[in-house]
């Protein structure tokens, strides 16, 4: 009986609490729903990933998105995925790498400009320049490039954001970045 009597007044209390917030929410809700919401902006965004090779680009590849100012933390940022999924034999079966780019980009306006924080990583497979009669001539080799950039962009300017050496050749990668308010 002594329990039942605890559980009652535990249910009485608690009932009490929330009735007793129940109106303050109330008057919090009122007072959110008469500030109106400003709109984010949104933004296009262009990447454009180059090859260079004594100074000259020899491949480029461009991508772009639209993307909404001013994300909640906790939600994914905007992301581009371009690529295959490719079988690679490893003794007597195949393993599947994703090879080719992905973008992941979140962005923001700040002061003076558009502030972007991006992860752009590309990855392909190449194949040694060896002797073409060794079995591990004929396996490939998967090279990646990952960049995690935070700046702040002018808006409408080319930006390069990353630019970063091959250390197995003499080729220069670089990303650039032009964003601009969409219209």
């Amino acid at each position: 009986m002594q329990k039942a009597g605890l559980w009652y007044a535990a249910a009485l209390a608690v009932a009490l609490g929330v009735s007793a917030a129940a109106p303050a929410r109330a008057q919090e809700n009122k007072s959110e729903a008469t500030v109106p919401s400003k709109p984010a902006n949104a933004y296009r965004v262009e990447f454009v990933f180059s090859e260079l090779q004594d100074n000259k680009i020899v491949n480029s590849r461009t991508y772009e998105m639209l993307a909404q100012a001013g994300v909640r933390a906790g939600q994914p940022p905007n992301k581009i995925r371009a690529g295959a999924h490719v079988p690679v034999l490893t003794g007597p079966s195949f393993q599947y790498f994703d090879i080719g780019m992905n973008i992941d980009c979140r962005v923001e306006d700040r002061d003076g400009g558009i502030g972007l924080n991006i992860t752009a990583d590309s990855s392909s497979l190449t194949f040694p320049d060896t002797d073409k009669s060794t079995p591990a001539s004929s396996h490939p080799i998967v090279q990646q490039f990952r960049a995690e950039v935070d700046t702040t962009v002018t808006p409408g300017k080319p930006t390069i954001v990353s630019r970063m050496d091959d250390p197995s050749s003499k080729r220069r990668f670089q990303l650039e970045v032009t964003a601009s308010k969409a219209k």
